[in-house]
């Protein structure tokens, strides 16, 4: 940077000079940068408010969804001795259900051995589960054990078979309940089996060379089929839990403890979730509706009625817009019958209302909503839902187009906020690289000014030198 000398002859501080002039300049492009710092609270403002509307129009998205209002709920009057669940399919309904007999899974077992770690003695094939099963002299009963386990992994899911062992007692169980025995048999010239007190030495008729008869006293627990008894009907089925084949789009789970035991399934409307969703949407929107309206706002003192203060976005018309819009759809009144009866046709019918001037919804008669729901569950439902004048369908319809990620009006106002202060970046930064030419040509000037000045001395002191000679 050169040196420079200020006001050799005018003595004027022209460093100072300068500065003031070009702060002087600099002042529109300081309004710049504060509109900067305004256009990001702004934008701070708008992000705020695009993150509840997103919340609003998910809740508004899930009391509009045909799924929503689809779904059934099956109320079990005991759920310690039934449980159920029911799809969206399913007839609304109410049933009495008596397990007579649950399903079992078929037992067998061994006579009684001297050991399970000693040598059995006795040798040969048997077949279990549609599996061949081959015993050495040498095995023991935890051998036998392990040869059917190691079996069981290749029989069909339906034949498989769990072998333990309790005390000294070989212990086989079918791994499904069902009126369906162990498939267990060998042929004469093969007796383990016999020997280990499972079969009995009842020769089979067809064919006559295998046997298959579990022996006298060996069968631990029958084979059984669940029996129940639904609204009059008998119901059989090999299982006790996870049964879709008794009542249409109902799933019935039989508990342990449910046999000769009597309760009761109701299919209805689900309307439970409906409830718990219209108070997430209450909450969502009074909560968007708080943020817009604070942002929005205008405080005046209450002594001089002046302005105190002003929102962020106060004066802007899309957040007055969001506010106004939001509160005109949900007080609004549906009055073409062709869309929506007539008897419902606001949400103040059923229970739902704003409180006093301030755009708050809530529950203000929960009587009144719960028997709409009960009773008038359709009517309630094209409130919320009509293709025409539905209020959730309407909601949904304008959040869309406030939140839409490209055509979104809230993203456009960011977006347009965002430019804007690009551009304003741009002229601060075109200003400040020009100041060290602006200095450079001002330093220019006043130097000329000096040298002029200096002049004008320089004459005006011959000429005073002059005057005083001819005297």
């Amino acid at each position: 940077m050169p040196v420079r000398l200020d006001g050799l002859q005018s003595g004027m501080d022209t460093t100072a000079l300068i500065g003031t002039m070009i702060d002087a300049q600099r002042i529109p492009y300081t309004r710049k940068e504060n509109q900067i710092f305004d256009n990001e609270s702004k934008l701070y403002a708008w992000s705020q408010l695009d993150t509840k509307l997103t919340e609003l129009n998910t809740k508004t998205v899930a009391l509009n969804s045909y799924k929503t209002w689809q779904q059934k709920t099956a109320a079990s009057g005991d759920e310690d001795i039934l449980t159920a669940t029911a799809t969206r399919d399913a007839a609304n309904g109410s049933y009495t259900i008596t397990a007579s007999q649950l399903a079992q899974k078929h037992r067998i077992g061994s006579d009684s051995q001297a050991s399970t770690t000693s040598e059995l003695g006795f040798s040969g094939d048997f077949t279990i589960g549609g599996e061949s099963v081959t015993v050495a002299l040498t095995d023991t009963l935890k051998d036998v054990r392990d040869k059917i386990n190691d079996a069981s992994a290749n029989m069909d899911a339906d034949e498989k078979v769990n072998a333990t062992i309790i005390g000294t007692t070989l212990v086989l169980e079918r791994d499904k309940t069902g009126a369906t025995n162990i498939d267990i048999s060998e042929d004469g010239a093969n007796r383990v089996l016999r020997d280990l007190g499972v079969l009995s030495e009842t020769k089979d008729t067809d064919p006559a060379t295998t046997y298959s008869t579990i022996e006298t006293g060996r069968t631990l627990q029958t084979a059984e089929d669940l029996s129940a008894n639904i609204n009059g009907v008998i119901y059989t089925g090999s299982e006790n839990t996870g049964i879709t084949d008794a009542i249409e789009e109902v799933t019935l789970n039989f508990d342990n403890k449910s046999e000769g035991e009597t309760t009761t399934v109701d299919i209805t409307n689900d309307k439970e979730t409906i409830k718990s969703l219209l108070n997430e949407f209450i909450t969502a929107y009074n909560e968007a509706m708080e943020l817009a309206e604070n942002a929005t706002s205008a405080s005046i003192g209450s002594e001089d009625d002046e302005l105190e203060s002003l929102g962020i976005l106060q004066g802007d018309s899309l957040a007055n817009e969001i506010r106004n819009k939001s509160r005109g759809i949900i007080t609004a009144m549906e009055t073409d019958p062709n869309n929506i009866d007539q008897a419902f046709n606001t949400l103040q019918k059923i229970g739902i209302w704003t409180s006093g001037r301030e755009n708050r919804l809530s529950i203000v008669d929960e009587e009144a909503l719960d028997d709409a729901l009960e009773n008038n569950f359709d009517e309630v439902e094209d409130l919320f839902r009509d293709y025409e004048g539905g209020v959730m369908r309407k909601m949904q319809t304008y959040t869309d187009s406030l939140i839409g990620p490209v055509d979104g009006l809230v993203v456009k106002r960011q977006t347009n906020l965002e430019n804007n202060n690009d551009k304003l970046e741009d002229e601060i930064q075109e200003f400040e690289d020009s100041i060290p030419d602006k200095e450079a040509e001002l330093y220019e000037r006043f130097a000329k000014m000096e040298t002029q000045l200096a002049e004008l001395q320089s004459a005006s002191g011959f000429i005073m030198s002059s005057l005083g000679g001819s005297k």
